[in-house]
């Protein structure tokens, strides 16, 4: 069975790491989407994630579903995952 993880972030280095530490105990691929963080959040992602995953950037417009769209967009175009997992 294959797995993706979608993450959509913004300035959430508190708890990305333990996040993406979590989802490594499952055969997983991730697809992580920032929103634009002015914190640690995508240095935490560039160093946390492999080559197989992929991190994407979205500029945020006060609309979340656009935000679920467009990582869900990127998931299906890599063609990964029956099952996918949302995190917001």
């Amino acid at each position: 069975m294959q797995i993706s993880a979608c993450i959509i972030c913004k300035n959430e280095e508190q708890y990305i790491g333990k996040c993406i530490q979590a989802l490594r105990a499952l055969p997983v691929h991730i697809v992580a989407a920032d929103t634009g963080s002015t914190d640690n959040t995508l240095s935490i992602l560039e160093k946390l994630l492999t080559s197989n995953d992929t991190l994407c950037h979205f500029e945020w417009c006060n609309d979340f579903s656009m935000a679920r769209n467009f990582v869900l967009y990127r998931h299906r175009l890599i063609g990964s995952g029956w099952w996918t997992l949302m995190r917001p």
